[in-house]
Formats: C-alpha cells, structure tokens, sequence
C-alpha cells in the first residue's frame, strides 16, 4: 500500500480567508473553513494547516517573505510538498521573493487563493486548493509557482492581470508550466538552473521604482532618490526614455555616477527590453542604466531586492541582475 503524501498548507491571509464583507476572519477560523468548504483537499493526501498570518496581501512586507521562507525552510524534509495561501494582489511579489531565497529548494512551492471567499457559494477557493494540491502531490514542478484558475505559472514570471477574472494571473514571457484540464498537462519548460540549497533571507528594501510619462517632470528627484540603492524605471516599450526636454537622462546619469543602480524595465505587459534596439534606449544604456531583460517588473524589484541584500559591489551586482538565476529571466527557447 502506497504512502499517502504530506503536504503542509501555510495560510497567510487573503480573500480566500475572508468573510463575505471582505475582512480578515480569526487566524482560527481558517481551518474549520477548509475542512467544511473543501473536504476533498483532506481525501488528496495527509494536509497539515499552519496559520502563519492572516493578512490582506496589501499589507504584505519583506519580513513576511522572510517569516514564509524560514517555515518552509523549517519544514523542508517533513512534507512532500508544499501549499501557500495568499492574497491575489501581491502574490507575484512573495512569490517572486521566495523563489529567490528558496533556490535549489527542490520541492513543489505552490501559492494559490481565491477572488471569492470560500463561505462564498461561487467561490474559486475549493477548485483552486484541490489543483494546487494535485500539483504538489505529482511532484513535476519542483519550484516556486502559482496556481490560478486552470494553469500554473513560475512564480517569479507571473502577473496579477484581473482584479475581477478567476483567471487573474497570467506569465507573459514565459510558458505556463501546466494546465489543468480533464488531466495535468505539463510543460516541457520546467528546468531551473541548479544551486545548492541554501536559505536566503537577506532582503535590502532600498530600492525605489517609478513609472515615467510623456512631459513627466523629474527636477528635484535626484535628492530624493539619493538615499535609495536601487531605481527601477517603468519606461516605455522595449525601454525607451525621452531624449529630448527632459532631465530623466541627466538624472540617470548622475544616480549612476554615485554608485546607486538604475534599472529600466518596460511598461508593455510582454517582451524585452532592449536597450540597443533604438537611440532612446542606448541614450539610457550610455547614461548607465542596467536593463531587465525579460522579467517581470515585480521580479526585477525583488531582484534586486535580493541582490542588494548580498552586499554585492557594483560590478557582481550588474553581473547577476543578468543572470538567469532561477528562471526569472529567459534562455533562448527551442
């Protein structure tokens, strides 16, 4: 007789905990809610329920990510795999930060949550808990991802795309790495570059973001952004900024110049920024801005988030933004 697999389900808030006004409900209701609301989860395999916080995900910090990272760390050799229950709003960025501190991890780390409570009779929550499970259990997908509605994405490519959909998420740069239909159809993308296992929970949140806009004026920002480590700008398309009567260049370049890193990232949903395709590009790239390739803007601020966090000098750093680290950014694919 087969071993039935343990999986541990860590809750940490979110609508698919909430009460039907839309707050938080006791950290102890949670689990009777599972066992009423979605019985089968308990027919799949042996699911423990540790109630970690009970947050709306607006309110999630990088503490939080690191609180996730060291039960999971904790927990490593005990479970089979792995279920995180979380808020859709910022679910890419926990889980985009986790994918880096838990890298070499090699077990299956699945968020999922609902945009419906599961005391709501239409809630998404049962289907969404019983398919991430499903997932955990048959092992394929050893890494960080996120389950929504019928497809499971890296979690360090994903996007929250709707706030009104059951399929709120979408991977626009890279493969979901399966769908769930009648049966699990898995990608052929799965591989992850290979690293040792080791926690990593050193987090800088030094890093500023903001997106720019035609007229945009930025005089005074340089004071402002003088005491952050890293900037990340929204530009437009495959990471143009404006040449002409604009300060942005000169911002960028003075910014660089003091050893703070600039990164350019693009405000289209998909593609890559490309900081040699057009003069407005390498007018970025000459002034010494970095760009982010094909990640998500959510996973180059976690990125460099987590690269801050090593004490790198400028040089490493610059190096590792553009390495594929954990598959946050693409190798050319067949």
């Amino acid at each position: 007789m087969s071993r039935r697999a343990k999986l541990l389900l860590i809750h940490t808030g979110g609508t698919i905990g909430m009460n039907l006004d839309g707050e938080p409900d006791p950290k102890n209701a949670f689990t009777s809610q599972l066992e009423k609301y979605c019985p089968s989860l308990f027919d799949l395999a042996d699911v423990h329920v540790e109630i970690l916080l009970n947050k709306d995900s607006s309110n999630m910090a990088p503490a939080d990510w690191v609180a996730m990272s060291e039960t999971l760390d904790r927990h490593r050799n005990n479970y089979d795999g792995f279920l995180v229950t979380h808020g859709t709003d910022t679910m890419a960025f926990s889980a985009t930060a986790l994918s880096f501190m838990l890298r070499g991890f090699n077990k299956p780390v699945i968020f999922t949550g609902a945009q419906r409570p599961l005391l709501d009779p239409r809630s998404d929550g049962p289907r969404n808990l019983v398919h991430s499970a499903q997932i955990a259990i048959e092992n394929q997908i050893k890494e960080v991802g996120i389950f929504f509605d019928s497809y499971v994405f890296r979690g360090n490519r994903a996007r929250k795309v709707s706030a009104m959909s059951f399929g709120a998420f979408s991977s626009p740069n890279y493969p979901p790495l399966a769908h769930v239909g009648v049966k699990v159809d898995y990608s052929r993308y799965l591989e992850i570059p290979a690293a040792a296992y080791r926690l990593r929970t050193e987090l800088d949140a030094g890093v500023f973001s903001f997106s720019i806009f035609p007229g945009m004026e930025v005089t005074g920002l340089k004071s402002f952004l003088s005491g952050y480590k890293a900037v990340v700008i929204q530009a437009f398309g495959p990471g143009d900024v404006p040449t002409e009567n604009s300060d942005l260049l000169s911002l960028i370049r003075d910014l660089a110049k003091d050893g703070i890193q600039v990164i350019i990232t693009s405000q289209s949903n998909s593609g890559e920024v490309d900081l040699s395709l057009y003069e407005a590009g390498r007018a970025a790239r000459a002034a010494g801005a970095l760009t982010s390739l094909d990640m998500t803007w959510e996973s180059a601020v976690i990125k460099s988030m987590h690269l801050l966090g090593q004490e790198l000098d400028s040089a490493e750093f610059k190096k590792q933004f553009t390495e594929n680290l954990c598959g946050e950014l693409s190798v050319d694919l067949p």
